[in-house]
């Protein structure tokens, strides 16, 4: 087949869609699971790909491909350069970013990436602490972990050890409990039918659980915060793990109603 710009071009969009897509598989399913794609992080390495790696790339093709040309070679190697080099940057990126914790801390849970791990547990070597690896907490990632809720007097160390250049508490790996031991103190935070309720959500909490098939009184349910949208993390009683997360435009109450809780709390 006698192959011509737009033949050329088609190719390379067939190839562009095929790798595309399987670097969206893998940031949906893997570092960015169910709706963490969309609330933090996941999307944002979508487009930061899609750009060069689906429209620039086959556009430089349309444009450059003429059989025959002189520097023909050259000029499809420099797209394909290009386009690797975008790729692999936008991989490595998004591959950083990727969370590997959801963290219980300030009476909600809350995402953990790799480099935020990595930044952390430096910061605790040059603190005399010994970091604790991720593997302790579960091999199934992001793995689930807990921290200990702050007191009067807790808190003032922490607001201290945070001055003298400690990670914030989500971030400080050597004070984390497995979330399977951690099950009845974690259930006395859990946010009730009442608080569901007074947030006028209760209605669209039980259709948001239904389309996975959970029941409201067979989970449980915790305030979650990520880096670009708030939501709610269904607790399996059974496993105790996050085996879901809840998106909606409604849910940012509960987290504004958690921030206010923990405010007054900490203050008296």
């Amino acid at each position: 087949m006698k192959i011509n710009r737009y033949s050329a071009s088609a190719i390379h969009l067939a190839l562009s869609l095929l790798v595309f897509v399987s670097f969206i598989a893998v940031l949906y399913f893997f570092w960015y699971p169910g709706n963490l794609f969309f609330m933090d992080g996941g999307w944002e390495g979508v487009k930061l790909v899609a750009m060069v790696d689906v429209v620039l790339g086959p556009l430089l093709t349309f444009l450059l491909f003429k059989p025959g040309k002189p520097g023909l070679k050259l000029d499809m190697s420099l797209i394909a350069g290009v386009q690797i080099a975008a790729l692999l940057y936008g991989i490595y990126t998004t591959y950083n970013q990727r969370i590997v914790a959801l963290v219980y801390a300030d009476e909600r849970f809350n995402t953990l990436t790799m480099a935020e791990y990595e930044e952390a547990s430096e910061k605790l070597v040059n603190k005399g602490v010994e970091p604790k690896p991720l593997s302790t907490f579960g091999e199934q990632f992001p793995v689930n972990v807990y921290t200990k809720p702050f007191d009067k007097h807790s808190f003032g160390k922490y607001l201290e050890s945070v001055l003298n250049d400690f990670p914030e508490i989500r971030e400080r790996n050597d004070q984390y409990h497995r979330l399977d031991q951690s099950a009845e103190e974690l259930r006395e935070f859990q946010v009730t039918n009442d608080i569901l309720e007074g947030n006028d959500i209760l209605q669209t909490v039980k259709k948001l659980l239904a389309r996975n098939g959970h029941q409201l009184e067979d989970i449980e349910l915790y305030p979650l915060k990520a880096r670009y949208e708030n939501g709610l993390a269904v607790v399996e009683p059974e496993s105790s793990r996050v085996v879901e997360v809840l998106r909606h435009e409604s849910l940012q109450k509960i987290n504004m109603h958690i921030e206010t809780v923990v405010s007054e709390d900490t203050t008296e």
